[in-house]
């Protein structure tokens, strides 16, 4: 998968994200997605082997952690096959 089908893949997952928990983002670089949602911010960044997501979440948001992880990884997995 190329660069493009990559960020194209990340723009659907987040897409998807969006509309079901207003989970949402854009293209700061070539290669770095920033994420924002209530009470949630990070990092999407895409590297030549793998791609990094990382996350700082509110108080309020930090007992769903696992939930979370595990649904924007769910959501690239579908995505970046």
């Amino acid at each position: 998968m190329g660069p493009e089908e990559f960020r194209e893949a990340i723009d659907q997952a987040f897409a998807t994200l969006n509309n079901m928990y207003n989970i949402g983002g854009l293209w700061i670089s070539d290669t770095e997605y920033s994420i924002s949602g209530a009470g949630l911010q990070g990092t999407v960044t895409l590297r030549a082997d793998s791609v990094n997501v990382s996350l700082v979440l509110g108080a309020l948001l930090l007992p769903f952690a696992e939930t979370i992880k595990r649904m924007i990884a769910t959501a690239l997995k579908d995505r970046l096959k």
